[in-house]
């Protein structure tokens, strides 16, 4: 750490934040405010690091104190919006979110956002409105994908439609409409296989008594990279016990494996195949027309 520079600290304190050690990361936050307390950077890091720790409360004030020093960065007031959510400050929460969103209208944000709502079954409505706008402007996006000439671009935009879809299926599901909720949700599964999806996906399967269905799609879940930590403990209670839960995640590998390895030779087989963007992208715009529908 170089000691002339003025933001060493935050530095420092960024650095452990990226390998996950929080705990450690908090006084180097802490040190950079002492020496600078009108940091540009720290208090909204030490914020979201209290966050990840799930120290709510005590991101609260470093939040806003941020929000009155760098007013414009959406990141303060979406991180702002996760605590006060998790404090029960509903309102709050709801205003936080939406000022995010004023500062930043971009899909990404917007699902963001609804996403956040969704969980905390925060005003679904305008949860609602921002992930249709997410979905909406990603499928504008991809207009004109095709596997002629696919490039890094088309593919973040089917990962984040399949995210986005997600954030649709789950506010769904927060309103107890299961049959759509399964719809979104198992289409993310396919185009976004991730720990998260499945874990929705599962779920949903329990809200719907397929309970085979869903003990096999957590399995699959804590096989992927980045299992959720609320997964394993969801398994265990449809099992009635955790400690054959290491070997059943293990066991679910090759067959995650499997049904990525399936997905992505779709993608890239031959001309026969060559419709599937396509058909992809109808999926979302048949999604995009049916979700406006119902808002009529």
């Amino acid at each position: 750490m170089n000691p002339s520079d003025a933001a060493a600290y935050n530095n420092l304190g960024q650095a452990l934040a990226g390998q996950k050690k929080y705990e450690e990361a908090i006084p180097q936050y802490q040190k950079q405010i002492e020496i600078k307390p009108r940091d540009q950077w720290a208090y909204a890091n030490l914020g979201r690091v209290y966050i990840l720790l799930q120290q709510y409360e005590k991101a609260i004030p470093e939040l806003e104190t941020a929000a009155s020093i760098t007013p414009e960065d959406p990141a303060v007031p979406f991180n702002l919006g996760r605590a006060y959510a998790k404090t029960g400050q509903p309102e709050k929460a709801a205003k936080s979110f939406m000022r995010s969103v004023e500062l930043q209208p971009v899909p990404f944000r917007w699902n963001a956002a609804a996403y956040e709502m969704a969980l905390d079954n925060l005003d679904l409505d305008q949860a609602q409105k921002y992930a249709e706008s997410a979905i909406a402007a990603t499928v504008l996006q991809m207009q004109s994908t095709s596997l002629d000439h696919v490039t890094n671009e088309d593919v973040r935009h089917t990962a984040s439609l399949g995210a986005y879809g997600d954030t649709f299926g789950w506010i769904r599901f927060q309103q107890g409409k299961l049959s759509e909720a399964e719809k979104y949700v198992k289409s993310a599964w396919l185009l976004h296989s991730t720990g998260e999806v499945c874990d929705h996906l599962a779920q949903i399967y329990v809200k719907q008594g397929r309970k085979a269905e869903a003990i096999h799609l957590y399995e699959l879940a804590l096989a992927t990279t980045n299992p959720m930590p609320e997964t394993r403990g969801r398994l265990a209670s449809l099992l009635g016990s955790d400690s054959d839960i290491d070997a059943l995640a293990e066991q679910a590998k090759p067959q995650l494996k499997e049904a990525r390895t399936i997905q992505i030779q779709e993608l890239a087989s031959n001309r026969r195949n060559s419709r599937v963007l396509d058909s992809l992208i109808a999926w979302a715009e048949s999604s995009c027309s049916e979700i406006h529908h119902r808002r009529r």
